[in-house]
């Protein structure tokens, strides 16, 4: 995940509304009676043959939560058998998606008790932070009590992590965590007391890094610790836009469900580290061009019709920790010389953005080229917000565009959710690879959703550039 200004026109509310509480009837001389419900779970079609897998996991999970009452050997036996149990299993996390697809999150679990925290996912660094209750500043979410762990250990102090959203702080410290029903034993994380991070208003408590452990600080990536466990070394993500899930306005503030994330391998009883049910037709993959990020060769940008950008030698980072697309300045403006009515923005810290008439947005046809392979992207991601009404020397009905320019070293692209909410993206350990597939379900934005849709440019699958895709 890399520094942007982006995050300065951002303000992330979400109203949280309190549990139920159950009610009890008064005034009765006799006793108050409290309904049961069963709960079945899955049916097994197979129960003869599986019936030792649901007695071993019900085993499992009441030994787990109980763990602080066995005694050294019972614990090292209840280790042994988690790791020979999920040897090979795989699970599907619910992504939450923030403020219009700025950043996407899952649940995971840390220390004896598991404590429950959303942690953003980010395929742009290596390092895992969570908020520690030493904290005084941590804006977001829930905070980690390491005090109620047994199975917690701290560590050194940890240098300063940089990300996009901010800075993070703290120590080195290792505990028990589980993402999508896989568990990592003495998993290295920063246990954060001290950030200035973009979370406020959220109920994120950090953020885990998927990239390779090249740009880890000091421990293996939970990731690849994971991955020990997995037959399908392999991690997919499949990002929704929050307009498409929960029907409302995606430029209001708040939290709506994102997507999935599945890791893993495929088995009776959970889904595939690649769920197929995800996606149409092929995955594609494109090789790695480097072991520290999710690093590939990109070939073109291309706008309606016009190949911007030609060759193998740019290096794109796939990056579900960016919200937009970011390249050379020249080729980015560039990009904006084929929208009628863009201009590059005129606020302060602003600079690479441009904007144009959002009514324009729905005739763009913008793809990304990977050997030879072009992924259209929807006109609505496009977008990334509208510019705000009544600022002077900007008209209503501008958009910002969702594509800025920057220059970096080593650096010409980086592909943020603007493109992936377009695919579904798949990261490969062995050979290191990036793959693409079409979603099963694609469908237009609230935006083409509120206007007339003729003439509008329908989202196609990838296609080969000589025609033979």
């Amino acid at each position: 995940m890399y520094a942007t200004t982006v995050f300065a026109i951002l303000s992330l509310a979400l109203s949280v509304s309190a549990e139920p509480k159950p009610v009890l009837a008064t005034g009765s001389s006799g006793p108050v009676t409290l309904p049961l419900y069963h709960a079945s779970g899955r049916p097994d079609p197979n129960a003869g043959s599986r019936a030792g897998w649901w007695l071993r996991r019900k085993s499992l999970l009441t030994r787990r939560k109980y763990a602080r009452h066995l005694d050294a050997t019972a614990h090292a036996h209840l280790k042994r058998d988690i790791v020979d149990f999920e040897r090979g299993l795989a699970g599907q996390e619910v992504i939450t998606t923030w403020e219009r697809d700025t950043m996407y999150s899952a649940k995971l679990e840390v220390g004896t008790p598991a404590q429950t925290f959303e942690l953003q996912l980010d395929t742009g660094s290596s390092d895992m932070y969570l908020y520690s209750s030493a904290c005084a500043n941590c804006p977001g979410g829930p905070k980690f009590d390491y005090t109620k762990s047994s199975t917690y250990h701290a560590g050194d102090p940890s240098d300063e992590l940089q990300y996009g959203i901010g800075y993070a702080k703290g120590i080195w410290a290792n505990d028990t965590v589980s993402i999508a029903g896989a568990t990592v034993f003495e998993q290295t994380f920063q246990a954060t007391n001290d950030t200035d991070d973009s979370y406020a208003n959220t109920t994120i408590s950090g953020l885990i890094g998927l990239a390779w452990p090249a740009l880890a600080s000091v421990a293996m990536p939970l990731w690849i610790n994971l991955m020990d466990q997995w037959d399908d070394k392999r991690f997919a993500f499949a990002l929704a836009r929050v307009s498409l899930t929960d029907g409302t306005n995606p430029w209001e503030d708040g939290a709506a469900p994102g997507g999935v994330v599945t890791l893993g391998e495929e088995s009776a009883e959970v889904m595939a580290g690649v769920d197929d049910s995800l996606y149409t037709g092929e995955i594609i993959y494109h090789n790695l061009t480097g072991n520290d990020y999710w690093r590939v060769d990109m070939e073109s940008v291309n706008i309606n019709g016009q190949v911007l950008s030609t060759g193998k030698n740019l290096s794109a980072i796939i990056d579900t920790g960016s919200t937009l697309l970011t390249g050379p300045t020249e080729q980015v403006k560039a990009f904006y010389s084929h929208i009628p009515g863009s201009s590059p923005t005129s606020y302060e810290g602003t600079d690479g953005f441009y904007q144009f008439p959002c009514a324009n947005a729905d005739q763009l046809d913008v793809q990304l080229t990977f050997n030879g392979v072009s992924y259209p992207i929807d006109y609505y991601d496009m977008i990334f917000r509208p510019v705000t009404n009544g600022t002077p020397d900007i008209e209503d009905g501008m958009c910002f565009g969702a594509m800025f320019g920057y220059d970096f070293d080593n650096i010409n692209w980086i592909i943020g959710d603007t493109f992936l909410k377009n695919v579904v993206s798949v990261f490969q350990y062995d050979p290191p690879a990036v793959g693409f597939a079409t979603p099963v379900t694609h469908r237009a934005g609230w935006y083409g959703a509120n206007k007339k849709d003729a003439g509008r440019k329908t989202q196609k699958g990838p296609h080969r550039q000589d025609n033979h895709w």
